[in-house]
């Protein structure tokens, strides 16, 4: 069952629309890009890649290795 985006906590709205709209609706599709894919979504920004990979790791999660 795939996990909503959504579900990732301390992570500011604007971060997540930015993924949504790069086609990253569920955590386990966010965790199949790495920290390079990320850092390329239009609008994330730097706060928001160190957000979502905090975010990531309090759920026992991480993107994957490049």
């Amino acid at each position: 069952m795939d996990t909503p985006l959504n579900t990732l906590k301390n992570v500011n709205k604007r971060c997540l629309k930015a993924l949504e709209s790069a086609g990253m609706d569920t955590v386990e599709k966010l965790c199949a890009m790495t920290m390079h894919d990320l850092g390329k979504v239009k609008g994330i920004g730097g706060v928001g890649v160190v957000e979502t990979m905090r975010a990531l790791s309090e759920i026992g999660m991480k993107l994957r290795e490049a």
